[in-house]
């Protein structure tokens, strides 16, 4: 087990950051392989991001309320991976939609817990907050390339699996 914080918060960093790598830029085209169309994903895109705006909140005062932000965190991951498995069984609009506002929910909250912990651990252990944080940036950067790469000619399930396989990342490391 890896036992230095600063690492540990910057692999946490990372395994988030290449979900939201992989998701931001490839998930709209996973949704149109299911047969939605633009307007569909463009409701579902704003939809999960009123979601990510309203529900951090939430849960950030039910973690306060008991004092267990890394706890919640593995929960929410938890949640987030058994929800993004009900992907392939949702085959319109309205189940797309339901299985979306589940996912965004779950997940929503998580790099905030995780940015709560990362400042209080900066403080309490004297480390360069930036220095951690910047494994964040530098995933989204590196997924976001390499999996267009990868991408170019692959099905469109492909993404599904690397944000699938991005979710159990972000789990281990919470």
């Amino acid at each position: 087990m890896i036992t230095s914080i600063p690492i540990r918060i910057a692999l946490f960093y990372a395994a988030v950051f290449l979900v939201i790598g992989v998701h931001v830029p490839f998930w709209p085209v996973w949704l149109k392989s299911r047969g939605l169309g633009p307007g569909e994903i463009g409701l579902i895109l704003s939809i999960s991001t009123w979601i990510r705006a309203l529900a951090p909140p939430f849960m950030a005062q039910f973690a306060d309320a008991r004092g267990e932000r890394k706890r919640l965190m593995v929960v929410l991951t938890t949640l987030t991976w058994l929800a993004y498995l009900l992907f392939p069984l949702a085959n319109n609009f309205w189940t797309i939609l339901t299985v979306t506002v589940i996912t965004a929910v779950c997940f929503s909250a998580v790099l905030p817990l995780g940015e709560n912990l990362a400042m209080l651990n900066a403080r309490d252990h004297s480390f360069d907050y930036g220095r951690v944080r910047l494994w964040g940036s530098i995933t989204f950067i590196v997924g976001a390339w390499g999996m267009g790469l990868l991408l170019t000619d692959a099905p469109a399930e492909w993404i599904f699996w690397s944000i699938l396989g991005a979710t159990v990342l972000t789990f281990a490391s919470a």
